[in-house]
């Protein structure tokens, strides 16, 4: 998938399982080869944008290392847990309502 949103699901689930190794390694290795060219020939529009998709994949490989890959058991998803989001929405919500600056939603008064 896209290099944000793999390092988002490995980070968030702990396991690189989502990381499909020879895109990554292809996907990285083309960047840097676009990178090191736009820089031997000094165009910016050609090194940045590749620079930045080589570091994003450079990332992909440490978290590799980082979050060994687990099997997943039959049933179970590599997404992120609906209840780890209900979490940090509800640590959220008391951390809004404890702030003074309190915003006033639709239907409530403020009085």
């Amino acid at each position: 998938g896209a290099p944000l949103s793999t390092i988002y699901l490995v980070v968030a689930t702990r396991n690189s399982a989502s990381i499909h190794i020879w895109t990554m390694i292809t996907n990285t290795l083309n960047a840097s080869f676009w990178t090191a060219y736009g820089i031997a020939i000094g165009d910016y529009f050609i090194y940045v944008p590749n620079g930045i998709g080589a570091g994003l994949g450079a990332v992909q490989v440490l978290l590799l290392f980082v979050f060994p890959r687990k099997e997943l058991i039959p049933g179970e998803t590599n997404e992120v847990k609906t209840d780890t989001k209900k979490a940090v929405q509800e640590t959220e919500e008391v951390s809004s309502a404890d702030s003074p600056n309190k915003t006033v939603s639709d239907g409530e008064s403020g009085v």
